[in-house]
């Protein structure tokens, strides 16, 4: 029956899937295989999804001052093409609430990747202020191609450790907002995700 609904938007959601697929296009014709925040962050604008301002700095002095310049607390993040999986090199720090703390996070980060990873590409951290998790819930989407099936869309809870076949509920596309809350439902239902007020 759902693969039969057609699917329907949030009657607030606006979007221009003409600048995402522009994007998406740019993004193929340079050859890229994945998208890091800072590259991923205007496509999902284009679909009226809200996102945490994120600067890019190319060294601790450079992440410092933008620090300073956006207040703290922050958070920062290693870029690189090669490291996929940033919490194989603990390449994401967070609630930095100094200057001092900013320059031995970013510091720690360059030196775990050169003895870990040497010959990865390091295209500088990315600088963003940390989000305010009142009442929020983290919580992680992902979309896989499965060889019988296709597409598959994933619903679990954020974290370091990602265990689809654990800690996901999963459906076929497309999604819609039914859709939606039958991963949300059926999440708490199998306690893959905790049930809490932000998912009401």
């Amino acid at each position: 029956k759902q693969l039969r609904e057609t699917p329907a938007l949030p009657s607030n959601l606006t979007s221009n899937t003409a600048e995402a697929h522009l994007l998406l296009q740019q993004a193929i014709a340079e050859g890229a295989t994945s998208l890091d925040t800072h590259e991923v962050q205007p496509i999902l604008q284009a679909y009226g999804m809200n996102t945490l301002p994120t600067w890019i700095a190319s060294d601790s002095t450079e992440a410092v001052h933008i620090a300073e310049q956006i207040g703290y607390p922050v958070a920062l993040k290693l870029r690189s093409p090669d490291i996929p999986h940033k919490s194989e090199v603990q390449g994401v720090m967070l609630y930095l609430r100094t200057a001092n703390e900013v320059q031995q996070a970013a510091n720690a980060i360059f030196d775990r990747v050169k003895m870990a990873w040497p010959q990865a590409r390091i295209h500088g951290l990315l600088v963003q202020s940390m989000a305010n998790r009142a009442g929020a819930q983290e919580l992680r989407v992902v979309v896989e191609h499965d060889p019988v099936f296709g597409p598959l869309i994933m619903l679990g809870e954020g974290g370091v450790e990602w265990r689809p076949e654990d800690q996901a509920v999963v459906a076929l596309p497309p999604l819609n907002m039914n859709l939606a809350r039958y991963l949300v439902i059926q999440g708490i239902k199998s306690k893959k995700i905790r049930a809490r007020s932000a998912l009401r």
